[in-house]
């Protein structure tokens, strides 16, 4: 690179003329620019004795501790019990509701990530407790998922299937 020295402090190059004087100025002024944000950066957030980082208005920076509450856990009705019941979710993060039984229906309301699940299910005709599983499932991995136990107990045996030896009047049986 071609450069001459003028005795005013001014260098000519190939580059174009420039002030020595100016450059100097430069570098000290993005040196100290540098210095400033270290230290802003440092003032900005700090440590307390015990290791917690807090910001610079001495609110601590705390991790978020993510949760799923559901309750109840277990709903129960009777065979001819085709109304609903209300499970209260409550979440600081997303989630979602699978089901396994075609007689379980589910409606999910949510205000925000708190809400609440409404259960139906149709009457029992059969002679046996039927039991399905709800479950509720944050989006978030760490906080998993929570069960809720759908029990409907069995329709009772009527007139004329009795299974008592004496019949339906329980008298003894004739031989």
């Amino acid at each position: 690179m071609v450069s001459a020295t003028i005795a005013t402090g001014l260098s000519v190059s190939a580059l174009g003329i420039t002030s020595n004087k100016h450059d100097k100025t430069m570098k000290k002024q993005t040196i100290a620019f540098h210095i400033a944000c270290c230290v802003a950066a440092c003032l900005m957030t700090a440590c307390s004795g015990n290791g917690v980082p807090y910001f610079a208005d001495d609110e601590p920076i705390v991790p978020t501790n993510y949760y799923l509450r559901v309750s109840p856990t277990t709903l129960s009705f009777d065979y001819d019990d085709a109304s609903s019941r209300t499970i209260q979710v409550e979440s600081n993060t997303s989630w979602s509701v699978k089901y396994d039984a075609d007689w379980v229906s589910v409606k999910t309301e949510k205000a925000g990530n708190d809400g609440r699940i409404t259960v139906t299910v149709k009457g029992n005709e059969t002679d046996g407790q039927r039991t399905a599983t709800l479950e509720v499932s944050s989006t978030n991995a760490s906080v998993g998922s929570t069960s809720v136990t759908i029990k409907q107990s069995a329709k009772p045996a009527g007139p004329g299937t009795d299974i008592t030896p004496g019949g339906d009047d329980n008298k003894p049986p004739t031989y």
